[in-house]
């Protein structure tokens, strides 16, 4: 005889919530548009780069034999390395739309290019309009990145409502000759 006492647990729990629904989000594209401008002026970065790395690489290759490099060319061209690869692991993360990839891209830009303007090895003229376009562009990226975080967790928290076209009781009913 089985026991049908209300106050025994039963057997099976019935869940305390549906499983939720995995949203897919399709972001607008005045949010995703910077992040794909700054993802790319990273990979122009690192090409930049890497063309000093090249540059350093063929000033190696032409020096006598026996003799070594200068140090600071050594330094440089392991710095410029060190850029490339931050700037392709920071402009992977961007495009992955990682908020930390941006603000240390962001960072690590404004970092380099401060130091390059006060030690002198730059002169103000041309050099700092781009500076402050390529600024610009990483600020507006950046931001844009934690607006999409922010989109796509409102969207998940208030998913869009069922058409009411989609209701079985307001599909097309099939012809009466069918």
């Amino acid at each position: 005889m089985e026991d049908a006492s209300p106050y025994k647990a039963p057997d099976t729990l019935p869940s305390a919530a549906p499983a939720p629904i995995a949203v897919q989000v399709r972001l607008p594209t005045e949010t995703t548009r910077p992040i794909t401008i700054m993802w790319a002026v990273a990979l122009i970065l690192a090409a930049i780069s890497l063309a000093g790395v090249v540059y350093a690489a063929i000033r190696f290759a032409k020096m006598p034999e026996g003799s070594l490099p200068p140090l600071s060319v050594a330094l440089v061209a392991g710095g410029l390395l060190f850029d490339v690869c931050l700037y392709l692991a920071t402009a992977w993360g961007v495009r992955r739309r990682s908020r930390v990839a941006a603000c240390v891209l962001l960072g690590y830009y404004l970092l380099g290019q401060t130091l390059t303007f006060v030690s002198g090895q730059r002169a103000l003229g041309p050099s700092l309009f781009m500076t402050l376009i390529v600024a610009f562009v990483m600020i507006l990226g950046t931001l844009e990145t934690f607006n999409a975080h922010r989109y796509v967790a409102r969207a998940r928290q208030q998913p869009p409502r069922p058409r009411l076209s989609d209701d079985p009781a307001f599909a097309p009913k099939p012809a009466a000759g069918e």
